[in-house]
């Protein structure tokens, strides 16, 4: 889970994320919502026990903003 601090200004006056976060395949729908956190804030935490998926969330989100 990713605790959003506060919302970034160049991200939230565009209508749409850069990567879409539902373009992004083999995550589960709680990684997806972290994604779609970590990229509409300045800054997160990602945190959870361990086998939640924080690595491969971490993975997903720089393969994506990667391929930009």
């Amino acid at each position: 889970m990713i605790q959003a601090a506060s919302p970034s200004p160049a991200v939230t006056r565009r209508k749409t994320l850069w990567p879409d976060p539902s373009t992004i395949t083999n995550i589960s729908e709680h990684q997806r919502e972290a994604l779609t956190l970590a990229l509409s804030t300045r800054f997160g935490i990602l945190g959870g026990t361990p086998g939640t998926g924080k690595t491969h969330t971490t993975i997903a989100l720089i393969k994506a903003l990667a391929s930009l």
